[in-house]
């Protein structure tokens, strides 16, 4: 993190103090260690840290870990779903940064991988948003058809579309983006396809200016939108966590005698393939991954929808 600038009158001398505050911030030795360093899923690790702080750093230094203050020497003991990367930081009060990394590698040789095309999804999402829209008669798809497509952590759907009734004629077409990864709400096993751009293009000059047929094509925009925005995520989170959970089925049925209980720790999401992990779990299991922490997977997108419409 770059040294928090000053204002004011003394925001020059306040920058010239950051700046030299940050820089010494990255002399401190954190010793910050894992013990045991590779672990089980879902097993336990001991983090252990002595942060030694420079004697040319003449002001207060908080060491912070998971972003709340801590000693400069302790340890916290960690619960680890899946390979993940822990941050120790140091603050003073006009600078921060990152003053040690450290990756608790996770043994999946007991996982269980599953991949599936990208191929074979998208065009099941083709036939599901087919089934949805009354095509043939007033409503037909244009140009290339419906298409989806995959990329990293999204899952992209285009619906070019010709509305026709007595004659008149006009396009729509509707372009929704979902967000693709492990629930956001730390829901166990659940695969998250949730909207998170809507672009909706009308055009109903075919039309002219009958009232009726422009009232016709802008219902049907809004009833496409709904269901392709809604519909489709929701059958898709459904049919993907199903594959999940049958994996996970399976995982349990052929780990006789020990028959542990297995669970998804960790989902890739890209233009090639869908490829998720169950692991058993182990010893501290159940426990939501700790905070201050991060997972080594895909980076995911935000789930907060914006839908833009132009007529």
């Amino acid at each position: 993190m770059a040294p928090t600038n000053g204002d004011g009158d003394g925001g020059t001398g306040n920058n010239t103090a950051a700046k030299q505050q940050f820089e010494l911030l990255g002399f401190i030795q954190p010793n910050f260690t894992a013990n045991p360093p590779q672990v089980q899923p879902f097993g336990t690790t001991t983090l252990s840290w002595n942060a030694q702080i420079p004697t040319t750093l003449h002001v207060p230094v908080t060491i912070l870990f998971a972003g709340q203050p801590v000693n400069r020497a302790g340890s916290r003991t960690v619960t680890v779903p899946a390979t993940s990367e822990f941050f120790l930081s140091a603050k003073t009060e006009l600078a921060s940064r990152v003053i040690g990394t450290l990756t608790v590698q996770v043994d999946t040789s007991v996982c269980v991988p599953t991949t599936i095309p990208a191929s074979v999804i998208t065009q099941n999402v083709e036939l599901q948003v087919r089934s949805f829209i009354p095509l043939g008669g007033e409503v037909s798809e244009r140009g290339n058809g419906i298409k989806a497509s995959m990329d990293v952590a999204t899952l992209s759907i285009a619906v070019p579309l010709t509305i026709s009734q007595d004659g008149h004629s006009g396009n729509l077409d509707v372009n929704v983006t979902f967000f693709v990864g492990m629930s956001l709400n730390h829901i166990p096993n659940t695969v998250e396809v949730a909207p998170t751009n809507v672009h909706v293009a009308l055009d109903l000059q075919g039309f002219g200016e009958n009232t009726i047929f422009q009232d016709f094509g802008q219902s049907l925009s809004t009833i496409f939108v709904t269901v392709i925005a809604n519909l489709v995520g929701r059958m898709m989170s459904d049919q993907l966590t199903a594959q999940v959970q049958s994996v996970i089925d399976a995982a349990h049925k052929n780990d006789a005698p020990n028959f542990r209980t297995f669970e998804l720790t960790d989902l890739t999401w890209d233009a090639n393939e869908f490829k998720f992990i169950v692991c058993p779990k182990g010893s501290g299991a159940g426990n939501a991954p700790t905070e201050g922490h991060r997972l080594l997977k895909s980076k995911s997108a935000s789930t907060k929808t914006r839908t833009k419409v132009e007529a």
